[in-house]
């Protein structure tokens, strides 16, 4: 990560990365997920929207244990760890992994929010790894720059200028937790998939008690599971000649870990909401566990 995209996050709130995903690594991503839609019987996997008697799928949950483990190799992908390790520090760890999902005829928007309210002893953001593009008032996001640092509320927050951000297929999109942003449904393509991995620093958890330690110890055991995971699929890495985790060899026992250590649910810090009530709120997707009004506790969706 270059110096002048760290400014630019830090002043920001947001950074697009272009092309950061290599072809064969989406390809594999695009087979699981293809995959996990399919799946609608599987419980806990799919989040569906219901209009005018049809099906939607608005989110898929913790893909990284699931399939052929290609969310799990993203996870574990360098550029992603240096991502982290830039904005973090050097003690972090992936707190959540989940996909939203965007179906042309699904017309319900995501309202203005912001993902996750902290007190600012430290830096914790989402990276949205797209599947598919989003085009300009075709469900790109919308952010309000510079938001994250204004120490205002997101009722003020959604009426401040904001700015759509196009993606295409294997961009990268890294925003503050606290940035203010949104997002209408699709007119034009499809799907719109996006892979969501939400990476905090542990000191800041500590300091500000988010999260307890048995929690920060089980998501870094994660990471650390996808590092390795991803240094297996790539041979040979000079700098990574020493293995860390034999389980990575045995496909069943890495399952079997991984399963344990998901084991135990997360419950998500509080979100900031805003729907006007009672019309907005009636006609904008809430993530599960949300309700519709302006500051919320629940699942974190982008």
């Amino acid at each position: 990560m270059e110096k002048n995209e760290l400014t630019h996050f830090l002043e920001e709130g947001y950074l697009r990365l272009p092309k950061a995903i290599p072809a064969p690594l989406l390809g594999r991503l695009h087979e699981l997920f293809d995959d996990l839609m399919s799946q609608r019987d599987v419980e806990g996997l799919l989040v569906a929207n219901e209009i005018d008697g049809v099906s939607y799928i608005a989110n898929i949950e913790t893909p990284c244990w699931r399939g052929n483990l290609a969310a799990l190799e993203t996870l574990g992908f360098p550029l992603i760890q240096e991502v982290a390790r830039t904005i973090c520090g050097e003690e972090f760890f992936c707190i959540q992994d989940f996909a939203v999902v965007k179906m042309l005829g699904d017309n319900m928007p995501i309202g203005w929010h912001q993902d996750m309210l902290h007190e600012r002893t430290g830096h914790c953001f989402g990276m949205g790894i797209y599947l598919d593009s989003a085009g300009a008032g075709d469900g790109a996001l919308r952010v309000v720059p510079r938001s994250h640092t204004s120490g205002r509320n997101i009722r003020e927050l959604r009426h401040e200028p904001s700015i759509e951000v196009p993606m295409e297929a294997g961009d990268i999109l890294i925003q503050d937790m606290m940035l203010a942003h949104a997002s209408g449904p699709l007119t034009h393509r499809p799907l719109r998939r996006v892979l969501y991995f939400i990476f905090l620093s542990a000191p800041q958890v500590r300091r500000e008690n988010l999260y307890p330690q048995a929690l920060i110890t089980r998501r870094t055991q994660v990471l650390e599971i996808a590092i390795e995971y991803y240094r297996r699929q790539h041979p040979p890495l000079p700098e990574w000649n020493t293995p860390l985790l034999d389980l990575v060899q045995d496909p069943e026992n890495l399952r079997k870990e991984l399963a344990e250590l998901y084991r135990e649910p997360i419950r998500p810090r509080p979100s900031a909401y805003y729907f006007e009530m009672p019309t907005e709120a009636k006609n904008a997707r809430q993530p599960p566990g949300h309700r519709a009004s302006f500051n919320t506790t629940g699942t974190t969706r982008p």
